[in-house]
C-alpha cells in the first residue's frame, strides 16, 4: 500500500510538468501565423465562396517584374468570364485615410498617425507584372483592388478599388459582361498554373530581393 501511495503521490506531482512540456512542445512543433498571412487566408477563403464553375482563385504567384525587384508576389488573381481581378491584402488595423494617386496613405491607432505606402502602387506593379505574362491573351484591362480585413474603417479619394472582403467578393461577383470564352478562361489558367508552379521556388529569392530594396532606401 506504501509503494502504490507513493507511485499516486508521484504521479499527481510529474502530471502538471508532463503537461506543461506537452504544451510546450505543441507550441514548439505548431509554427505561429503572422496577421497578414492569417489576413491573405481569410480574403483567399472568402473569394473561394464566389461560384467555382465560373471564378479560378490562384494565390501567391511570383512572376517577373520590371518594378522595384525583379519579381514580384501577387496575393490573390482571379480569372473569371468577366475579367481578371488583381488583389493586394493589408493587414493595417485602424482607421485607414489617403487618395488613389498619393504616394503616401495614413493609419491612425488612437492618437497615433503612421504613413504607410500606397497599395495601388504596389498593385500597379502586380497588374504590370501580370500584363507582361497574359499579354495578347487580355482582351481589356485587369481590376486592381485593395482590401483591408482588418481596418475598422479605409476612406480613399478617387477611383474605386479599397474594399472590405465582403465589398470586394460583391463588387467582383457585380461584374456580369462576358469578355472571356471559356477557351480564352482555359489559356490563361494554365499561364498562371505554370508560373504557380515555380512560385515556390523564387520564394527566398524574392523576399531577398525585397530586403534588398528595402536597405537601400534606408541608407
Amino acid at each position: 500500500m506504501e509503494i502504490i501511495a507513493i507511485l499516486l503521490a508521484t504521479v499527481f506531482v510529474l502530471a502538471p510538468i508532463i503537461g506543461a512540456f506537452a504544451l510546450l512542445a505543441n507550441s514548439v512543433s505548431r509554427p505561429k501565423v503572422s496577421s497578414h498571412v492569417r489576413c491573405e487566408q481569410g480574403v483567399s477563403y472568402a473569394l473561394r465562396s464566389l461560384d467555382p464553375r465560373s471564378y479560378v482563385v490562384l494565390d501567391n504567384l511570383i512572376l517577373n517584374s520590371n518594378g522595384n525587384t525583379a519579381h514580384a508576389e501577387i496575393d490573390h488573381i482571379v480569372v473569371s468570364p468577366y475579367g481578371i481581378f488583381c488583389v493586394v491584402t493589408k493587414s493595417h488595423q485602424g482607421y485607414i485615410y489617403g487618395s488613389r494617386k498619393s504616394a503616401r496613405w495614413y493609419q491612425y491607432l488612437g492618437n497615433y498617425k503612421f504613413p504607410i505606402n500606397n497599395p495601388f502602387r504596389q498593385n500597379y506593379k502586380h497588374v504590370k507584372a501580370l500584363d507582361n505574362l497574359l499579354d495578347s491573351s487580355l482582351k481589356t484591362n485587369i481590376h486592381s483592388y485593395a482590401v483591408f480585413p482588418n481596418a475598422k474603417k479605409v476612406k480613399v479619394d478617387g477611383e474605386d478599388g479599397v474594399a472590405t472582403v465582403e465589398e470586394l467578393v460583391r463588387n467582383i461577383s457585380q461584374k456580369k459582361e462576358i469578355i472571356y470564352n471559356k477557351s480564352d478562361c482555359e489559356h490563361i489558367i494554365k499561364l498562371l498554373a505554370q508560373a504557380k508552379s515555380t512560385s515556390s521556388d523564387l520564394k527566398e529569392t524574392h523576399i531577398n530581393e525585397v530586403c534588398a530594396y528595402l536597405s537601400s532606401k534606408s541608407i
